[in-house]
């Protein structure tokens, strides 16, 4: 008993040991979205679709994989997670909960596809979102609903800002649909690095994988 007690805490060592080290390389720190907010969210999305697809970029420990996938039953969420620790503790989790219509993934969220999805939930820091920015810009999909939440991205001019509490707010893009004259994927338009809000008219970066489009409305 001892022996198997051992075993176990050493296994509980390594695996905060893991977090704190993925933490301080990365700097990405778990976030929790409260509860409120999270209810807030699943009428947002349910108002505008009976069922669909939501992913949630860095799911941490899964209490918004959770939380979304009980509100939202006809609705599919995945969360990818690439922190160890927190991916076990998400599935471990699971053990007690048959809601059925959520998934877990370990991989890196800044590189996971962004197709078929038709919501994407973002809590992240400052850092990760900025890290995150131009890879988002070129992959999102046309019609694809993205949501941060507290946490602008520094260049990307939202479509709408949403205050959930005097302290919480969410924050939506939405790329446009192709253009038929151009023949190629639109991308969000990248700003000069200029504070959100308020917009200003923004000078476009030089890159030539971002061109500057129009953003619909929702």
């Amino acid at each position: 008993m001892i022996f198997l007690i051992s075993i176990l805490l050493g296994i509980v060592f390594l695996l905060w040991a893991y977090k704190e080290f993925y933490q301080a390389k990365t700097g990405m720190v778990p976030q929790s979205t409260p509860e409120a907010s999270l209810a807030y969210l699943a009428q947002m999305i349910e108002r505008s679709a009976d069922s669909g697809t939501i992913l949630d970029l860095g799911s941490c420990y899964g209490g918004r994989v959770f939380t979304l996938a009980r509100l939202l039953p006809t609705w599919e969420v995945t969360g990818v997670e690439q922190s160890l620790t927190p991916w076990i503790v998400g599935n471990l989790r699971s053990i007690r909960r048959n809601y059925g219509n959520y998934r877990f993934f370990w991989d890196d969220p800044g590189q996971w596809p962004l197709k078929d999805y038709s919501v994407i939930f973002i809590h992240q820091n400052d850092k990760t979102i900025k890290k995150w920015e131009a890879s988002i810009a070129k992959r999102l999909q046309p019609g694809t609903l993205l949501i941060s939440y507290n946490r602008p991205f520094p260049r990307i001019r939202p479509i709408d800002t949403i205050s959930v509490t005097s302290t919480n707010t969410l924050y939506i893009y939405k790329k446009p649909p192709p253009s038929p004259d151009s023949g190629t994927e639109p991308t969000l338009p990248i700003e000069t690095a200029v504070p959100i809000p308020p917009p200003v008219s923004p000078a476009v970066e030089s890159n030539p994988e971002i061109q500057p489009q129009q953003i619909l409305p929702l």
